[in-house]
């Protein structure tokens, strides 16, 4: 039987071409995990933590309105307040210092009533 070159580079290329295919369908691996599979799985982390930080800055944003709200809410019960303040204010005075609400011809020339004194024995302390 002659020495064919051709034949026998064709049987070292089915060969090759056996072992490429094994050595393709069986993955070697020294931590035993699939080729890719850290790569994959810190892929995955990422993406966890990168959909975690979205949902915390959008619960972030969710307090940022409602304390807009109540910030709101304060200043407009605030204001409420101090309007009845100055209506009560208001009031007062128009009641003591005779204002329209009041017939001058009435309390014109009515004195004051007198003060209250220092007694012995009475609800003040005697003062030296």
């Amino acid at each position: 039987m002659p020495y064919d070159l051709l034949t026998e580079l064709d049987r070292w290329t089915d060969q090759l071409r056996a072992i490429r295919q094994y050595r393709n369908q069986v993955r070697m691996s020294i931590t035993g995990l699939e080729p890719g599979s850290i790569k994959t799985t810190i892929a995955a982390m990422r993406q966890k933590r990168a959909k975690r930080r979205t949902e915390a800055l959008a619960k972030l944003q969710a307090a940022d309105a409602k304390h807009d709200e109540v910030d709101a809410e304060i200043e407009r019960v605030a204001a409420a307040l101090d309007k009845e303040a100055d209506d009560a204010m208001h009031e007062f005075a128009e009641y003591t210092n005779g204002g329209p609400g009041l017939d001058d011809e009435k309390t014109e020339g009515t004195p004051l009533p007198p003060a209250p004194t220092l007694t012995e024995g009475g609800p003040y302390p005697k003062l030296a």
